[in-house]
Formats: structure tokens, C-alpha cells, sequence
């Protein structure tokens, strides 16, 4: 009996060192994820940041180039009036595109067309931009 009890006690001890190891590897583990998750986030908050000052700029050439063509009375239709891209909105059902995260420049370009086309107001550029981000591109806006 007394070879049991020692077997049994040597048994134990080793099921507890197996069992601190495994709790110091998950802490380990733990630690490396915390460290992998803060650099993601901060990566990704400068990278939202790049895409609002992006937008940004964006939407300040797209009012530059709109106000040119506005003053020089050139427009779309050719009629010289000056509004003519209101009236074009008018006939034609143009959405504001979308974007999932990728191509960027495409995504910017089809922006650009759509403020010139509709006559958004500076100030309302990023606004409409943002309310058409979804997945990727949303998920790090909403963790600011």
C-alpha cells in the first residue's frame, strides 16, 4: 500500500507540474496575443486616419475642379449654363458608391465623379463617404 500511495503522490505531482506549464503557456500566449492585437489596432487607426485625410483632400479637389467648371460655365451637357450637373442628377439615378476595403483609387474616383455629378456641398463629403464604408473599411471606423 504504501508503493501506491507514493506512485499515486509522484502521479499527482506530475499532473500539477503538466498542469502549471500549461497554464504559464497559456499566459504566455495570452501576453503575445495582447501585444499582436494593440499593434493591430494602432496600424489600423493610422490607417483610417490616411483614409479620412485621403477623403478629405479627396473632396476638397473634387469641390476645386467642380467650382472650375461652374465658373467657367462648362459642364457635362455642354450647354454652358453652369448647373448643368444638377440637371444631369436630375435625369439619371446615380448611387453613391460603396466601399468593402478594396481598390481604393476606384473606390475615390467613382466618389469623385458622384459629388461633381450631384453638386455635394463640401461639407457633407465625408459624411456621405463614410455612411458607404461596410466590412473591413467599416470595422475600424467604428472602433474609434
Amino acid at each position: 500500500m504504501a508503493v501506491s500511495d507514493n506512485t499515486r503522490a509522484a502521479e499527482q505531482r506530475r499532473l500539477e507540474e503538466f498542469f502549471q506549464q500549461m497554464q504559464n503557456s497559456m499566459e504566455s500566449f495570452k501576453d503575445q496575443m495582447q501585444q499582436s492585437m494593440k499593434g493591430f489596432r494602432a496600424q489600423q487607426g493610422q490607417e483610417i486616419e490616411r483614409l479620412k485625410e485621403f477623403v478629405t483632400g479627396l473632396s476638397m479637389e473634387v469641390s476645386q475642379v467642380a467650382h472650375h467648371y461652374r465658373g467657367s460655365g462648362e459642364g457635362f451637357s455642354g450647354s454652358g449654363t453652369g448647373n448643368s450637373n444638377h440637371n444631369l442628377s436630375r435625369l439619371t439615378r446615380v448611387e453613391f458608391p460603396k466601399f468593402w476595403g478594396d481598390d481604393v483609387q476606384g473606390w475615390l474616383y467613382k466618389c469623385e465623379q458622384f459629388f461633381e455629378v450631384d453638386n455635394v456641398e463640401e461639407g457633407m463629403k465625408v459624411r456621405i463617404a463614410s455612411i458607404h464604408l461596410f466590412e473591413k473599411a467599416c470595422n475600424g471606423i467604428n472602433r474609434l
